[in-house]
């Protein structure tokens, strides 16, 4: 037998034993998961760090503009484009000129913006426009001038590093590929797509943090390096020079963007709250879902490093902070921004949302969407408003919604894909739906003898413009 005294330290030890393994037993699923070494975990502070409007509006320093070019030509028999709506034959004149501005460093050098700037003719004020291009484009020239056809005057970018003649500048902006947008090592070898993404290192937004000097932490990038910083970093800096022309109404500024544009688009309606109007024509969040880049972000990044890239540069981030009037134009069968993130991204809005769902229509750089300057129009240069429909409600096999507006409703369709999976090749069918202008309410049936899988409603008023609903999906 043993010892009183050392029966007693016995028994304290294994009850001491016992009462830490129940602790751990109820308590071990709150434990925090191991501290990373490199504490990739980005903080409500690190995002506000890096997107500072404050900081980045700033009205550029340097600013060398080119020849005063007259816009003259007839632009759109010239582009073979014929449109009923006399808004688009605005016979007003004007000019555009090239122009270079300092942006934000990169990689600790400084930085040289190309744009182009058309005004109408006149003293104004006039509304005014900021314009952001997409994968493979440029600073339109054309662009410009049809808005500035319009009565806007309007400011846009080339946001890949190029010049006039579409030649990357020795001091231009990083290059819109999948390395600088994604976060590819820094030692990635230019001109070669990485295997790897998603480095980003975050102490130069954290106060005292320690320099790290490891061979690994080398290969990390600034987060204001990303090329989603570096433009979003020109468009505001844009922006602030807007504003500081004497012909420009400063109340009255919106933006629109295509594709990676709409992208950008997207980032700033949430982090620029000086723009009333914002249009991504092919823009959304949520990549990391779906879309042309979810298995980039799945794949080819650690899933730390995607939350990461998520966190600070996907509009999801951002989008939530948007407080100015939106509209989506999209394509239902678009690869890139499929409807299910659209519709994801556009709830997360907090302004007013309309939305402009077009069959089959190609992603591509283009401004005849017949929708975007008349609802730019409504917003910011007093135009006629659209109208609003409201989300779906369904009951059995019978879908509505209701609308309000100051014009006329004339027809309404009920738009349905009875296909699975990606959206790109589904085929989609439309039937006319009921519309009862006394009660504003717009009523279809969903076929009975097929398995529609998603649907919505379109409206079209009697200037043939047309919003939609938000579409809906039928759960297996």
């Amino acid at each position: 037998m043993y010892p009183p005294t050392d029966l007693k330290k016995m028994m304290h030890f294994q009850l001491t034993g016992l009462l830490t393994c129940m602790l751990l037993a109820c308590f071990g699923t709150l434990r925090a998961e191991p501290a990373r070494a490199d504490n990739d975990a980005v903080t409500q502070q690190d995002f506000d760090t890096l997107w500072n409007f404050k900081e980045l509006f700033v009205c550029p320093k340097q600013v060398t503009w080119g020849e005063k070019k007259p816009i003259t030509r007839d632009f759109y028999r010239m582009k073979g484009i014929s449109f009923t709506d006399p808004l688009t034959a605005n016979p007003l004149q004007g000019y555009v000129q090239d122009l270079y501005f300092d942006g934000v460093t990169y990689r600790g050098k400084p930085t040289r913006v190309f744009a182009r700037y058309a005004r109408p003719d006149g003293k104004g004020p006039f509304p005014a426009m900021l314009l952001i291009h997409g994968g493979g484009g440029t600073a339109f020239a054309d662009w410009a001038e049809h808005w500035a056809r319009r009565g806007y005057a309007a400011l846009v970018f080339d946001l890949k590093g190029c010049g006039p003649t579409d030649q990357r500048m020795p001091d231009g902006l990083p290059n819109l590929e999948d390395n600088t947008i994604f976060g590819a090592p820094a030692d990635a070898t230019e001109g070669t797509e990485a295997q790897e993404f998603g480095f980003i290192s975050l102490s130069s937004l954290r106060p005292g943090a320690a320099a790290a000097t490891s061979p690994d932490a080398k290969r990390q990038r600034d987060p204001r390096d990303i090329w989603a910083y570096q433009a979003i970093a020109a468009i505001v800096r844009g922006h602030a020079l807007l504003e500081s022309f004497p012909e420009i109404d400063k109340e009255r500024i919106g933006a629109t963007g295509i594709s990676w544009g709409g992208y950008l688009s997207c980032i700033i309606a949430g982090f620029d709250p000086r723009l009333k109007v914002v249009v991504p024509v092919f823009g959304c969040g949520f990549y990391q879902e779906h879309g042309a880049w979810e298995g980039l972000l799945n794949q080819k990044m650690s899933k730390q490093n995607m939350q990461k890239w998520v966190a600070l540069y996907d509009p999801s981030s951002h989008m939530k902070h948007a407080r100015c009037a939106m509209m989506f134009a999209n394509g239902t069968n678009d690869s890139h921004f499929p409807m299910n993130t659209l519709k994801k991204t556009a709830l997360q809005s907090q302004g007013p949302v309309a939305m402009c769902l077009i069959l089959h229509i190609v992603h591509q750089h283009r401004w005849d969407i017949r929708e975007v300057e008349p609802y730019v129009d409504s917003i910011i240069d007093y135009g006629t408003p659209f109208l609003k429909v409201s989300r779906l409600k369904r009951e059995n096999l019978t879908v509505s919604a209701t609308y309000t507006g100051p014009v006329e409703a004339r027809r309404a369709a009920l738009v349905y894909t009875c296909d699975n999976g990606p959206w790109r090749p589904r085929v989609w069918d439309t039937l006319p739906a009921a519309l009862d202008t006394t009660t504003h309410t717009i009523t279809a049936n969903l076929p009975q003898d097929k398995p529609v899988t998603a649907y919505f409603l379109s409206l079209t008023d009697e200037r043939n413009f047309t919003v939609s609903t938000l579409h809906e999906e039928n759960t297996p």
